[in-house]
């Protein structure tokens, strides 16, 4: 089994700065990345897994420099989260979906990304649209398992108020499927000890007196 402490994941906020990402109605996808991996690094580092994060604030990082920075952590996993959009809303534009490359293993970057997606689906989402390929730069010229998270579409109000309510879970979800795809054992809260029952109350004391000519009352 792999220690945690021997792991490097990477997460990655996609867009950032100038670059929005997908919008809505104000809305902006480079937001929410970051919200949602900010609280997965929260996450890690309660696990005690050391993380990488290609931005931490809202900035600018080039597609080369996020897997450039990846590949020369020589990190284990890198992990880019999304908000999903489409040019109009339909009834199927809803639900999460996990992206590998093209000629990805489905064995070791396979397994990894439906075991994320698996558990973020636990959570509760309107839809799990499983896992796909594509072609997508940080999937193609990084040298570790890759997957790309699209967490909800953000024209969809109910993807949207999802991804408000369940952030913290979802964060929680997407760590408990990177370790178990390292196999490694969730941490479990500690068991508080049972309360004692309460003491019954002390019968009432019964003294003995002696009066001044020796008897007992």
């Amino acid at each position: 089994m792999v220690k945690k402490d021997e792991l490097l994941i990477v997460v990655d906020a996609g867009h950032g700065g100038w670059d929005n990402g997908a919008s809505w109605n104000g809305r902006l996808e480079k937001g929410d990345n970051l919200r949602l991996a900010l609280a997965v690094e929260k996450e890690l580092k309660k696990e005690n897994i050391p993380v990488l994060m290609t931005r931490d604030t809202d900035v600018y990082v080039s597609l080369q420099d996020r897997a450039a920075m990846a590949n020369e952590a020589k990190a284990d996993l890198f992990v880019s989260l999304h908000r999903n959009s489409y040019i109009e809303h339909t009834p199927n534009t809803n639900g999460v979906e996990n992206y590998i490359y093209l000629t990805a293993p489905a064995e070791t970057t396979g397994r990894a990304a439906q075991y994320v997606l698996d558990r973020v689906a636990d959570v509760g989402v309107q839809s799990n649209r499983g896992v796909s390929r594509g072609d997508y730069y940080v999937l193609r010229e990084t040298v570790m398992p890759a997957m790309l998270l699209e967490m909800g579409f953000i024209i969809d109000e109910t993807d949207n108020l999802l991804f408000d309510e369940h952030l913290e879970e979802y964060a929680v979800a997407i760590v408990a499927g990177i370790m178990q795809y390292f196999g490694i054992s969730e941490t479990e809260s500690p068991t508080p000890p049972p309360e004692c029952p309460p003491c019954p109350p002390c019968p009432p004391c019964r003294k003995r007196r002696r009066r001044r000519h020796g008897r007992q009352c």
